[in-house]
């Protein structure tokens, strides 16, 4: 609060009282007296020997200077304002991020299949004469339903840190996979319940450069695209309810046990539910497990490759191997079989259809 300076006490700031004694006799600090005294002098009010000694006091602080539209951001009054549309903006990204999908499908009332087949990559040196032919197989078979498992492009990167792979496609323009894959897999359409995104494709596009194409092949199939977060499925088959849990990779992969990293996905998965089937791809290798789980029959799934010729993969001890795991869901009863081969899958689903 400023100081109120009466007549009374300003005859003692006009008089020649030294400093310290005019203060102590008005109670003030040293300070006040002298920048007073300042003021005094500047107002022709002192006598000259006060004057005199007024020439050493402390002049009184500039005030500083305000520039046209700059605020201080603690007495920013957008600053709420600002915080709140900030608020709606993130729970919209929330909502847009692809993340633990869950796909719901009601697939009829007769016998379905759905094929898990992944791992296509599309500019390596692949089995692609296999690979249109199962696609076509696909596309033929009523009530037969498909899942891609991810890396459906080669997409090596000259600025990656697998740069080297681009020694070893048949193919090495990204874009020229790209336009190939939308081209070979446009006989899916109406027939993938979930086209997921792997390591290879929209993991390496978004390091590169923040975007994913794989998302376009989807649309253009008309299929659920699902980041490399996984979904959960829930079909409906009949008067029966099954969950199938798809991903392109999880952790616990191990060399003596080829089941432990889909063991493990089942258990771990955040959209757990008791999952009737779990699948995997990216390890390039066919396994089918089928083992009780909480008192319940589950399938343990991983589906191989079409890249079966892969110097990397042989180097560190694997050996890539196709397969395409098939899974017939029971409309009637909750039973789910599988098959470790397309064909031996459409075979059983046509037998049981025609029962």
């Amino acid at each position: 609060m400023p100081l109120t300076w009466t007549e009374e006490m300003l005859r003692v700031v006009r008089s020649d009282l030294p400093t310290a004694e005019a203060a102590s006799a008005l109670g003030v600090t040293n300070k006040q007296i002298t920048d007073q005294r300042y003021l005094e002098r500047q107002r022709g009010n002192m006598p000259a020997a006060a004057r005199r000694g007024a020439l050493h006091a402390v002049p009184e602080p500039e005030p500083e200077i305000e520039l046209p539209g700059v605020r201080s951001r603690d007495a920013d009054e957008d600053l709420a304002e600002y915080w709140q549309h900030m608020k709606r903006l993130m729970a919209v990204q929330l909502r847009r991020n692809a993340t633990n999908r869950v796909l719901s499908h009601n697939l009829g009332r007769d016998y379905v299949s759905v094929a898990f087949l992944g791992d296509t990559h599309i500019g390596a040196f692949i089995d692609a004469e296999q690979l249109e032919e199962d696609i076509r197989l696909i596309a033929e078979t009523d009530n037969l339903y498909v899942v891609f498992m991810g890396d459906c492009i080669d997409n090596y990167k000259a600025q990656g840190k697998a740069a080297t792979g681009l020694y070893g496609t048949a193919i090495p323009s990204p874009q020229d996979q790209f336009e190939i894959a939308k081209m070979v897999f446009a006989p899916l359409a109406g027939k993938c319940l979930a086209f997921l995104a792997g390591n290879h494709d929209a993991g390496w596009d978004y390091k590169a450069a923040g975007v994913s194409r794989v998302p376009d092949i989807a649309s253009a199939i008309a299929a659920p695209y699902v980041s490399e977060a996984g979904a959960a499925l829930k079909l409906t088959v009949g008067d029966e309810r099954y969950q199938v849990n798809v991903k392109h990779q999880w952790r616990g992969i191990s060399q003596i046990n080829k089941s432990n990293v889909t063991r493990r996905f089942w258990e771990e998965y955040p959209e757990f539910d008791s999952a009737d089937v779990v699948c995997i791809g990216h390890y390039h290798e066919l396994d089918a497990h089928a083992t009780n789980k909480r008192g319940e029959l589950v399938h343990l799934l991983r589906s191989g490759t079409y890249k079966v010729a892969d110097g990397y993969a042989e180097s560190a001890g694997f050996k890539p191997t196709y397969g395409v795991p098939v899974a017939l869901f029971d409309p009637h009863d909750h039973r789910v079989r599988v098959d470790l081969s397309l064909e031996d899958g459409i075979k059983r689903l046509q037998s049981y259809r025609g029962q």
